[in-house]
């Protein structure tokens, strides 16, 4: 007989400006969208037996504050708006959506190769097919589950430990939130198909000794032998600044972070302003005084 999921009562926030979905107890209050900034939410108590595992947090919302503090509070080139203690606080503390897999490809991939050959004044092109055998495992591949989230912010935070992977329970998010997951697991193993295929291919074409070669043929099988749904701790903040969101993201487990900035126009101007003004006043003192 099957053990039947406990079912767990959240308190369901979603933006009205962007359609984020976040899930946390009825403990927690969520003033601002993390992903846009907004205020304005509909809410509602639901019941979810999702069947979720978590990562959980090592790194603490100080060490995330420290971290955007040194990022931005002495660099005169980012816009004023990104700097001070109510914004360095309004950091959140949010679990994003993964899928975590194994997964292995086998097969072979037939290249065109070509190398060239110098014969007098003559360079001679030699072509031929290439065979290159593959098996390559893969274990603990995150794939990211929701639109909301650039890909590529996401990838440069995936330094997580997957040993530290456990089932998830409600104490989880009592002091932080988890965004809802909005991409099918189909879509997301195909994306996770993508990301394989391309590793693989770039590992088999650094074996093949030749000048030059093309992918001419792949009989290459991916085959998924376990996947399932993970929640990644993140410290995260998102600013809005002239029509664009800007957002800081930390690895709540690691500590590496990924920040976006913009570069303000007119701090920029007075500090090349200013140190012209200082080495032009130092260059007239070595000619003048030297």
């Amino acid at each position: 007989m099957e053990e039947k999921e406990e079912e767990i009562v959240v308190m369901e926030y979603v933006c009205r400006h962007c359609g984020s979905t976040f899930y946390t107890t009825s403990n927690k209050k969520i003033e601002v969208c993390a992903i846009c900034e907004s205020t304005s939410f509909d809410m509602n108590n639901r019941k979810t037996n999702e069947n979720l595992s978590i990562i959980p947090f090592r790194k603490t919302i100080k060490a995330a504050q420290n971290d955007y503090n040194r990022k931005t509070m002495w660099n005169p080139l980012i816009p004023f708006s990104f700097k001070g203690k109510k914004k360095i606080k309004s950091i959140q503390k949010v679990f994003l959506p993964a899928l975590l897999v194994n997964a292995s490809q086998k097969g072979q991939f037939v290249f065109s190769g070509e190398d060239h050959e110098n014969s007098g004044r003559m360079v001679e092109v030699k072509k031929y097919d290439v065979y290159e055998n593959v098996r390559v495992d893969y274990q603990g591949v995150l794939l990211n589950s929701s639109t909301k989230i650039n890909d590529r912010k996401f990838i440069s935070l995936c330094d997580y430990d997957c040993k530290q992977v456990r089932d998830f329970n409600s104490s989880d998010i009592k002091e932080a939130s988890y965004l809802v997951g909005d991409v099918y697991v189909e879509e997301v193993g195909e994306k996770g198909r993508k990301k394989i295929f391309k590793n693989t291919l770039m590992l088999a074409q650094n074996e093949v000794r030749h000048s030059y070669s093309k992918l001419k043929e792949d009989n290459t099988v991916i085959e998924f032998s376990d996947s399932k749904q993970v929640l990644l701790p993140v410290y995260l903040l998102s600013i809005s600044y002239k029509d664009r969101i800007y957002q800081y993201m930390m690895n709540g487990e690691s500590g590496k972070s990924h920040f976006s900035l913009p570069v303000a126009f007119f701090p920029t101007f007075l500090f090349f302003l200013l140190l012209f003004g200082i080495l032009f006043s130092i260059g007239y003192f070595i000619i003048q005084y030297l």
